[in-house]
């Protein structure tokens, strides 16, 4: 054996190039700009707000006042209290801050999917509270209460909002 045995010098594999990535680098930006998307969609659509039995036990609370003490200022007041607690809930803040009197009325009386309130009910909802005395007969107040509690239960369950009644 007189042939000694050629041996190639020692060499390293070629450098490894950053260009092109492999495939989970290409998949990395396409997911991060899906997830960006779909949190700005999430964003942008209304917050669900729960407007729970709490509306209609509140109504019941004051109509049960109102039976102990027979007081229709007192009613109104607190009837048109509760609608624009109820309204500001359904409405932005820019909507609700820029309505008042019949306007107002006539807005939170859409909330429930049309007109609930009839125009005498709607008259005494938007000028009664700012009055000393209100002089209502049994017929409109009755009005009064069987209209509240219908738009009471014609209400959304869920609507974009701000907050819960």
């Amino acid at each position: 054996m007189s042939e000694a045995l050629v041996l190639r010098d020692i060499h390293f594999p070629d450098s490894i190039d950053w260009f092109p990535p492999a495939p989970g680098w290409w998949l990395l930006p396409i997911l991060l700009i899906v997830l960006i998307l779909l949190l700005r969609r999430l964003r942008k659509r209304p917050r669900a707000v729960r407007i729970d039995k709490g509306v209609k036990a509140q109504v019941e609370a004051v109509l049960t006042n109102y039976q102990q003490d027979a007081d229709v200022l007192r009613l109104v007041q607190q009837l048109s209290a509760l609608l624009k607690r109820v309204g500001m809930t359904y409405l932005s803040r820019e909507e609700a801050a820029a309505m008042s009197g019949l306007a107002w009325i006539e807005r939170v009386d859409g909330l429930a999917g049309g007109r609930r309130f009839s125009p005498q009910v709607r008259e005494l909802l938007a000028t009664a509270p700012y009055r000393q005395q209100v002089e209502a007969d049994a017929l409109l107040i009755q009005d009064l209460i069987n209209q509240m509690r219908r738009w009471c239960a014609d209400l959304p369950a869920r609507r974009g909002g701000r907050g819960h009644v």
